[in-house]
């Protein structure tokens, strides 16, 4: 590890062997806060447009927030946790708690970059001991969530803006970021840092991966 280089993450898949955009749902259906068949096929769905790089975000967001509507911040906070511990904890890769750690003690800064929304994702990075966590913000109105983005969807594309934004704001040269992901959603930013490097990666970004000789790389 270098401690001049920024190490980002993508989460589901490179850090855990997890989607917990899916795991939630099916902790909603644990919860008794969501109906279990529709909401099942759905999400199916959606982890498959998802894989393959054809999501529909709006339709998707409208999906996976539909719980969030009119509840509190701290009986969402409260859920998330519990998902976490139940669901996400027992799933991380030894090899990316190691990974971290290495990253953490070389002093070098890091970030979790992911499409799964703040609420859900906010645990896994305080875990991590991770400050700077950039994931869908969900809005708010009198403490009491809407079921509705605050801002743009962190997957694909949109996390080629995160970096732009954080480059720019932090005078940072995206030749210094250290990129790590698992599905051909990442491989706009991969195609943008310094350093690419291909985590259990599906056959598109293996594809991609080899055509550009960016490193692959197993968690386990």
């Amino acid at each position: 590890m270098d401690k001049n280089k920024i190490y980002w993450f993508d989460m589901d898949h490179t850090l855990i062997n997890n989607d917990c955009d899916v795991s939630w749902k099916n902790f909603m259906i644990s919860e008794k806060l969501a109906e279990k068949s529709a909401t099942e096929l759905m999400a199916a769905k959606f982890f498959a447009d998802y894989r393959n790089g054809t999501l529909d975000m709006a339709e998707f967001m409208n999906f996976q927030l539909l719980e969030f509507i009119g509840q509190t911040v701290e009986k969402m906070a409260q859920l998330s946790q519990k998902h976490f511990d139940l669901m996400v904890k027992p799933l991380f890769y030894t090899s990316a708690l190691e990974t971290i750690r290495k990253v953490h003690f070389c002093g070098a800064r890091c970030a979790i970059v992911t499409s799964t929304n703040e609420v859900i994702a906010r645990p896994a990075a305080d875990y991590l001991g991770i400050k700077e966590l950039f994931a869908p913000k969900l809005e708010t109105v009198n403490n009491k969530y809407t079921g509705r983005l605050a801002e743009s969807y962190t997957t694909g594309h949109s996390k080629v803006t995160v970096m732009e934004k954080y480059c720019k704001m932090y005078n940072v040269d995206p030749q210094d970021i250290v990129y790590y992901g698992d599905s051909i959603n990442d491989c706009f930013i991969m195609e943008k840092t310094g350093t690419a490097i291909a985590v259990n990666p599906d056959d598109k970004l293996r594809k991609k991966a080899l055509e550009n000789s960016w490193q692959i790389i197993e968690f386990r």
